[in-house]
């Protein structure tokens, strides 16, 4: 099966490498917004993929936004290494299914101190004890531990997290979510506080 993919917030020279490593998908690119929005009412694609560096642009998060029926993967070729890019897609398969959702696709796992984040068997640990979470606590996390001291607002996570539009109510639940995973990974006195507040903006994974 051939899939279609909009690729949208990379520069020519990282378009063409996913365009190497991506097998049996015909892959538009856009460089603007405009053009995104332009080629997602023109066509119609079975995925779409963002740099993660266009996270923090409110006319990307837009765009994001705009998207209802097809999935959004999220994939920073510099940060993860391109040793790992094929990893990611051939992972995007096995979400081509399923219409309707917004996918992200982070890096599979993840070690800092007593910290230990796999995204492929969904798994936390904090000094070798196996943390419960919930599905939008795992998410949660696995946003915030994709982009390492990158600070997410309200908005972005609201969005991403949830696929729904961010209000002033909507504040409270992202709150006490991170009130409760910061809770659960804090086993013990003598872990850090990874998740750090960013006064009235959002928060960010701390290193």
């Amino acid at each position: 099966m051939t899939y279609k993919v909009l690729a949208i917030g990379y520069d020519r020279k990282e378009y063409e490498i996913i365009c190497s490593r991506l097998m049996n998908a015909i892959i538009d690119f856009s460089e603007t917004t405009q053009k995104a929005q332009c080629l997602l009412e023109e066509k119609s694609y079975d995925w779409t993929i963002f740099h993660s560096r266009v996270l923090d642009s409110l006319p990307y998060v837009n765009v994001m936004r705009s998207i209802r029926h097809i999935p959004i993967i999220i994939i920073d070729p510099e940060d993860f290494g391109m040793e790992r890019i094929q990893f990611f897609l051939e992972s995007l398969v096995d979400f081509s299914d399923k219409k309707g959702e917004s996918v992200n696709i982070w890096s599979y796992s993840f070690e800092h101190g007593d910290l230990y984040f796999d995204r492929d068997q969904r798994t936390v640990s904090v000094c070798g004890k196996r943390i419960e979470l919930t599905t939008k606590e795992f998410e949660l996390l696995a946003l915030l531990i994709s982009n390492p001291n990158r600070v997410f607002t309200y908005e972005m996570i609201a969005n991403i997290v949830w696929t729904e539009n961010y209000d002033v109510y909507f504040r409270k639940t992202i709150t006490n979510h991170i009130s409760s995973l910061r809770q659960k990974l804090r086993v013990t006195q003598k872990v850090p506080n990874f998740i750090k507040s960013v006064h009235n903006v959002g928060y960010k994974f701390n290193i």
